[in-house]
């Protein structure tokens, strides 16, 4: 059987990984030791978790799957992890024809009526986070914060990026945060890049935010690269990281990455 698999063409062979839940991983890589180390390099290093209406059994058998340790392999092999949208919500407006499914317009599926809707919630909630915090080996993480998702959900996937022990590269996109990323608390982070919107912080997580990441530079003594855009004018971006790193105390302790703004 393994024979008749590593004939086929590689880029083939990639895409019935995609298309595999982890469990089907597994039984393919106990094919042979060529295809197993064939889809630990393409398909297990990097693993993404976007929930929609069109994938959400698929993903929360993925959460399941590596909250429950049913599959090892992943735990040990991803050394990258994507986030997007955590939880599942519909915004759909009554009457569209036509919605974004991640990024890209399409017909508006069937959706899930409120106690299915319900349901996944309840089981994300469950999930998430062991599911997170299984991948063991993780040193880059990809992380896009929106607005869609629950306090509980971004919470879930900022206590798993601080459980990280290996995490070097840290990127982050958001426009709406429910509470102030603890980004002081990563210690080991050698690279870091934010992009944000130049929305009004009426909450005050933003500005906390920042102040974070200022007390994270003066402590940091591993960081190497700081990449920050905030909306699309340089003006906001220097306004943000000027109040942020004026509010540090005299007495911390200088350090001078190397920074790109």
């Amino acid at each position: 059987m393994g024979a008749s698999i590593l004939s086929i063409a590689p880029e083939v062979l990639e895409m019935i990984g995609n298309m595999s839940d982890l469990e089907d991983i597994k039984n393919l890589r106990l094919c042979c030791r060529q295809l197993g180390q064939f889809l630990k390099k393409s398909i297990l290093e990097t693993i993404s978790y976007n929930i929609n209406v069109l994938n959400a059994s698929a993903s929360i058998t993925k959460l399941q799957c590596l909250g429950s340790g049913a599959s090892p392999g992943a735990s040990r092999t991803t050394t990258n992890l994507i986030l997007k949208r955590l939880t599942l919500k519909c915004n759909y407006n009554p009457g569209d024809t036509e919605c974004y499914i991640d990024g890209k317009l399409a017909p508006v599926p069937k959706l899930p009526d409120d106690a299915e809707l319900l349901s996944i919630e309840q089981e994300t909630k469950k999930c998430l986070l062991p599911a997170l915090t299984a991948l063991e080996n993780v040193n880059s993480v990809s992380w896009r914060v929106l607005y869609q998702d629950n306090e509980w959900a971004q919470g879930a996937a900022m206590q798993a990026i601080l459980s990280f022990k290996h995490l070097r590269s840290l990127r982050l996109e958001f426009n709406t945060v429910v509470f102030g990323l603890p980004l002081h608390h990563l210690r080991g982070i050698e690279e870091i890049s934010i992009v944000a919107d130049d929305a009004k912080d009426t909450s005050g997580h933003r500005a906390q935010i920042w102040s974070n990441l200022a007390e994270m530079l003066s402590l940091n003594t591993n960081l190497t690269s700081l990449t920050v855009q905030v909306g699309n004018y340089m003006a906001y971006t220097y306004m943000h990281l000027m109040k942020a790193f004026g509010a540090l105390v005299a007495t911390t302790r200088p350090f001078y990455p190397v920074a790109r703004i």
